[in-house]
């Protein structure tokens, strides 16, 4: 049994990998028309083909977890880096004041 590949559905859909991507990941870049049909391509596809596309969401919803985490993981470190700068600047100023410039 063949797999169903997002090129698949595109190419069903008549759209481009990258539109499917986006339909995929649920992106608000894509109007409701592409959407509509990206999504009936996938289910035509997966019947055709008689095949599961659970695979490739589940790897679809893979990615944006690790994506999320990911920004998460920056956004702390980012503010750990301005609190620990805000700080150093703190103290820097308070050397000078006492004359250990």
């Amino acid at each position: 049994m063949k797999r169903v590949t997002l090129l698949d559905v595109a190419k069903h859909a008549g759209v481009s990998r990258a539109t499917a991507s986006l339909v995929v990941r649920d992106s608000p870049l894509v109007g409701a028309a592409t959407r509509a049909k990206v999504e009936a391509a996938m289910a035509e596809v997966m019947e055709r083909l008689g095949s599961q596309l659970g695979s490739f969401m589940s790897a679809m919803q893979e990615f944006q977890d690790n994506s999320a985490r990911n920004v998460a993981t920056t956004r702390d470190q980012l503010s750990t880096l301005q609190t620990e700068a805000a700080r150093t600047t703190v103290a820097c100023r308070k050397r000078e004041r006492r004359g250990y410039g």
